[in-house]
């Protein structure tokens, strides 16, 4: 391919971009003078193709080339059928002018071109919403005419025609439809943004009729937040007519807590340029009405500002639906309290907020499935339902309450140490004491057992207060009074009573006993209801020892203390086996260790006993010696005390046996001695 052709076909492609001052120029006529817009596009046009075949390229005398055929496609293609007729007839007389034996081909080729452009135009601009498809079709009619060129080549006379042909074949194949393509496609683009500048820049007149015509909600404000114009459709919404609302701020048609949110969000709206949001609106009646709002900042040339524009879109069905979907998967359907999602979330929130201690009571409705046998799904739904209200009313700022199943509430206390969770499940508990006090006569007895478990820190893990919580329920729950399942824990004491001479009074002195201790000592509420329940059952393994061997007046033979030494073990056995008691099982197993390691089963020392055995241990030694058997009478209180004393550092824990002689010698047992008489 000869470089010099294509050089020359290039610099004069380049002429033809001329085209987009002629578009240019078109797009600051008046209105008023719209009409001859074509003709002065067809003037300038012409010009540029004067221009264009000023500066041919002469491939030998008489036979020229230059970019009439791009020029006069491309004007069919963008700027319609006058100004392509002036620049054919311009084109066309300039070559005939000319003259030589390339004259006939030449004009036909720039009638073709004009023909093959407006065909395209009506092919092509008429549908411009598939943009690769568009594009195909604009490349493709620079290769139709620049063919339809070289054919019309090839009828050149005296046998010039196929020689002329070959040398301009390739560039004329090459830079030409390019260039058409090129320059088509950047006209589009410039008379695209020209007619989006002239929807912006329209006057206010055209806007606003706009905005009376547009069939969606739209507002415009000025820059204080003044609204200077909505549509017909925005008046009907909000149920306002024009003149009630344009000069007021938009602002005093909010709820005046979301007023200065919306002051700062206006701000953020101007200096952004563009804003997506959403806004509550009051109607003229009161009621709120909710928009998706997207909106821009309008400004003139200079950067100034003129006005926003704000599309609105009414959302208020749409919001209220969705509120209730996601109050529905956050609430348990039965009690309109929050379900175990919500409850889980909330617990993860304040984790990570680290707002420890993080406490959470549980609890569940006593007796819930023996309810539902008996008496129907009925009764116990409302059980479920008064447990529900009976919580929510105890309640305080901060605290979540849920249902977390088919019986099971929980209640979140944020930053809350264990004592205060002890005093929180305290009035709970009292709440439903009042509750059945003053129940109307149809109404089922209810209780609900409840326990608490606390994560202290970070270090600490959530599971770990769930998994206390639960093991304190049920021990509390044989604690309880109105539970059902201190009816299981006294058929125990009973039974108990039955086989030797230990009576209830001696489960009740050492129950005040060791809370004595225990409280002195300062354990937690949850260590005391352990030791409370501890020293009920701890004796629960001689349910299986021979009365004989129990209520025995003289000394035990090896094999009768063989027998007798069964009973921790057996202890254990039966409270791990009862959930009730499970947590006071290992207490049970060591209830008779020494502390000098002489004692049984696992002859264990020093600390390595519970400390809660150990308490027992000093409360169960002293209430033996001073309490009447049938067979011996009480040891005095102070020969009872010497012996502890004198004992502390072998059979006893020396801080335990301490302080329960500190507690005897203070008078704090005269309490216990008037109550329940040894």
């Amino acid at each position: 391919m000869d470089r010099e052709i294509v050089f020359a076909f290039v610099n004069n492609a380049l002429v033809t971009f001329g085209l987009f001052i002629v578009l240019e120029l078109g797009s600051i006529i008046r209105p008023r003078l719209e009409r001859y817009r074509p003709v002065v596009s067809g003037m300038l046009v012409s010009g540029i193709c004067l221009a264009a075949m000023a500066m041919p390229y002469e491939v030998s005398p008489g036979l020229v080339f230059d970019t009439r055929t791009i020029l006069v496609s491309v004007t069919g293609l963008i700027f319609g059928a006058v100004p392509t007729l002036m620049v054919t007839v311009t084109a066309a007389g300039l070559r005939i002018l000319a003259g030589g034996a390339g004259m006939p081909a030449a004009v036909l080729s720039i009638l073709f071109s004009a023909g093959i452009g407006l065909v395209w135009r009506h092919w092509v601009i008429r549908d411009m919403r598939d943009k690769g498809q568009a594009y195909l079709k604009i490349f493709l009619m620079g290769w139709v005419v620049h063919i339809g060129m070289i054919l019309f080549v090839l009828s050149v006379p005296d046998g010039a025609g196929p020689v002329l042909a070959g040398q301009i074949a390739g560039p004329a194949l090459l830079v030409y439809p390019v260039t058409s393509f090129l320059l088509s496609i950047l006209l589009l683009h410039q008379r695209a943004r020209h007619e989006a500048g002239n929807v912006l820049l329209a006057g206010a007149g055209n806007l606003q009729a706009l905005f009376e015509n547009l069939p969606i909600s739209c507002q415009s404000l000025d820059e204080t937040g003044t609204l200077i114009r909505v549509s017909r459709k925005w008046l009907e919404t909000m149920g306002y007519e024009s003149d009630e609302v344009i000069g007021r701020w938009v602002g005093d048609l909010m709820y005046e807590a979301d007023r200065k949110g919306f002051r700062d969000r206006f701000q953020a709206f101007l200096k952004a340029g563009t804003s997506d949001t959403v806004i509550t609106l009051l109607h003229k009646e009161g009621r709120p009405v909710t928009f998706s709002v997207k909106g821009r900042v309008i400004r003139d040339e200079r950067g100034r500002f003129l006005h926003t524009y704000c599309a609105l879109h009414n959302i208020t069905q749409f919001r209220t639906d969705a509120e209730a979907l996601l109050y529905k998967t956050r609430h348990d359907p039965m009690t309109g309290l929050y379900n175990r999602e919500h409850f889980d979330a909330a617990v993860r929130t304040h984790l990570q907020a680290e707002d420890f201690p993080l406490t959470v009571i549980i609890g569940d409705i006593d007796g819930l499935k023996q309810t539902n046998d008996t008496f129907g799904r009925q009764q116990g739904d409302r059980q479920i339902r008064t447990a529900g209200r009976i919580l929510s009313g105890c309640l305080r700022e901060g605290e979540i309450l849920a249902r977390t199943g088919g019986d099971e509430f929980s209640i979140l206390l944020p930053r809350t140490e264990r004592a205060t969770a002890y005093a929180r499940m305290r009035e709970m508990e009292d709440a439903f004491l009042d509750h059945a006090e003053n129940r109307v006569s149809d109404e089922l007895p209810l209780f609900l057992s409840l326990a608490y478990g606390t994560q202290e820190d970070a270090s600490g893990r959530f599971e770990q207060a769930i998994r206390e919580a639960e093991d304190y329920l049920y021990q509390r729950k044989v604690l309880v009074e109105m539970s059902p399942h201190n009816a299981v824990m006294k058929s125990i004491i009973t039974t108990m009573n039955e086989k030797s001479y230990e009576t209830e009074a001696h489960a009740e002195r050492l129950v005040r006993l060791t809370g004595l201790i225990g409280i002195e000592m300062g354990l937690d509420s949850v260590q005391l209801d352990r030791l409370h329940l501890f020293s009920i059952v701890h004796d629960i393994g001689k349910v299986v020892i021979p009365d004989t061997i129990l209520n025995k007046p003289g000394r035990l033979t090896d094999e009768e203390w063989t027998e007798m030494r069964r009973h921790p073990e057996v202890g254990y056995r039966i409270t791990s086996a009862s959930p009730g008691f499970s947590g006071v099982a290992d207490l049970v197993l060591a209830h008779h260790e020494r502390w000098d390691g002489g004692g049984y089963p696992n002859r264990l020392a020093g600390e390595a006993i519970p400390l809660l055995a150990r308490i027992l241990s000093v409360a169960d030694a002293f209430d033996a010696m001073t309490a009447e058997r049938p067979y011996r009478k009480p040891v005095p209180v102070e020969e009872a005390v010497e012996e502890i004393e004198r004992c502390a550092g072998t059979q006893f824990d020396p801080e335990v046996a301490l302080v329960f002689v500190g507690l005897v010698r203070n008078g704090e047992l005269d309490a216990i001695a008037k109550t329940l008489p040894i």
